[in-house]
């Protein structure tokens, strides 16, 4: 799974009152996130129903895909990725590629260089 995100803030207009408002979308939905008369639903629920996982899901895996990314472009080393990533560490990033992509980092990283070592070309 693949996301890119975006994030800002929008005029809302309600009941004849206009108030800005944060948003968050994806390269498939938006949800609006805050705002004085947001319905009664708490965003957590609302979150799941829209992108059918957690609030702390979809960030885990952006962190996830951030750092295959890195591992891909860097030489850096797996402490230093999960860092700038915002992964508490190294084991936290192994557990949460292998979950999002069935692979360690250190395997996918050692993959990636194979593959871009027989074919310059990268394809």
């Amino acid at each position: 799974m693949r996301w890119g995100s975006e994030q800002g803030t929008v005029l809302f207009k309600e009941n004849n009152q206009t108030e800005e408002r944060k948003y968050m979308s994806t390269d498939r939905k938006v949800l609006v996130v805050t705002g004085a008369s947001q319905a009664q639903e708490p965003l957590f629920v609302a979150f799941q129903k829209e992108f059918n996982m957690s609030p702390a899901h979809w960030i885990r895996s952006l962190r996830v895909e951030a750092a295959r990314a890195r591992l891909q472009s860097s030489s850096e080393g797996l402490k230093q990725i999960a860092a700038s990533t915002g992964l508490r560490d190294e084991l936290s990033l192994r557990r949460a590629f292998v979950a999002q992509f069935g692979i360690s980092p250190r395997d996918y990283r050692q993959q990636v260089r194979g593959k871009y070592a027989h074919d310059p070309k990268g394809s």
